[in-house]
């Protein structure tokens, strides 16, 4: 079991010149805001988008570093995020060995996404 996250920074430094770095970071969490996780045992899980999320994705993209956080393991999210980003705005994809586990919870340290100066 992961404990910790497996770096002490998450995310790399910005990038510089002649590359484009977009001035803010938008950290989103996939399950529950992204995609609604339903099941039943008809269909057992099914998950959900979040109407516009496409739109919304291109519309941020060129003012924002999208992030998405999420504590699920990498093998269910990462097709879920290709389905929900096909055109690949999200910067970067944080999942479960991204977190730190404390009182039986996996817990998303936002510290950990700081950069270097």
């Amino acid at each position: 079991m992961i404990i910790e996250p497996t770096s002490a920074r998450l995310l790399p430094d910005p990038l510089r010149e002649p590359y484009y770095q977009p001035p803010y970071t938008l950290v989103i969490e996939l399950t529950g805001v992204l995609l609604h996780p339903e099941w039943s045992l008809v269909t057992g899980w099914r998950f959900k988008k979040r109407p516009g999320i496409e739109s919304l994705f291109q519309q941020l993209a060129p003012l924002y570093e999208i992030v998405i956080f999420t504590s699920e393991t990498g093998m269910p999210a990462f097709p879920l995020i290709d389905s929900i980003d096909p055109h690949g705005f999200v910067s970067y994809r944080l999942f479960r060995d991204a977190t730190r586990y404390m009182d039986g919870h996996h817990v998303k340290d936002m510290s950990c996404l700081g950069r270097g100066q």
